[in-house]
């Protein structure tokens, strides 16, 4: 049966040694499970993978966002969970479902042990069944005040999307409500009911 495991403290060697390669995120010594953990039989921790709403939510913005790409080509769209460095005291690595960065922001950076060292221009989290909405917002959070521009928190359940940018009051979008990527994806735009379309072939319980 799948636990909320406590964050538990750890060294950075130590997290890039044993779990930099799993689904886990380190904040302040801490590391932080990207969800519920269960045990396997020789008692060793796993991280519960997400369930199949949130695996399509993920696939179709990072299509979307990559379509977009193909005509604006000023970054790049990230796969799930690539590290970076939010900050570095005390240090924090975080892990969006989906990111973009600038081609600008790469080409000028140095790499900090194969994390990205700053935040992404653009975050997205895909809100899943077990996600303690106060620990998602606290994340939301975290992105906002260590330099993210753009930050999409999507609800697959409640089929909208809540809009964070620096300074301006959070946004629900849902429906016909048009998505736009702001000054970080300049000339973006979804409805946000085709961010969800593909959730219309599942029948019953993910």
């Amino acid at each position: 049966m799948a636990i909320q495991a406590p964050s538990k403290l750890i060294t950075i060697e130590e997290f890039e040694r044993d779990y930099a390669d799993k689904r886990y995120e380190y904040v302040a010594g801490r590391l932080e499970p990207m969800g519920p953990v269960e045990y396997d039989a020789s008692g060793e921790e796993i991280v519960v993978p997400p369930k199949l709403k949130h695996g399509i939510v993920i696939g179709q913005l990072n299509v979307l966002i990559t379509n977009y790409l193909r005509e604006h080509p000023i970054g790049v769209v990230l796969g799930a969970e690539i590290g970076f460095v939010m900050r570095q005291d005390p240090l924090e690595i975080r892990a969006a479902d989906v990111a973009y960065v600038t081609f600008e922001r790469l080409q000028t950076s140095q790499e900090s042990r194969g994390w990205l060292p700053f935040p992404p221009d653009l975050a997205v989290e895909v809100v899943s069944d077990y996600d303690l909405a106060a620990k998602v917002k606290a994340k939301a959070q975290r992105y906002m005040a260590n330099g993210t521009k753009l930050l999409w928190i999507a609800y697959p359940d409640e089929r909208s999307i809540e809009v964070y940018q620096p300074g301006q009051a959070i946004k629900t979008l849902s429906g016909d409500d048009i998505l736009d990527g702001g000054n970080v994806l300049p000339g973006f735009s979804t409805a946000v009911k085709a961010i969800f379309a593909p959730l219309d072939a599942i029948k019953g319980e993910d």
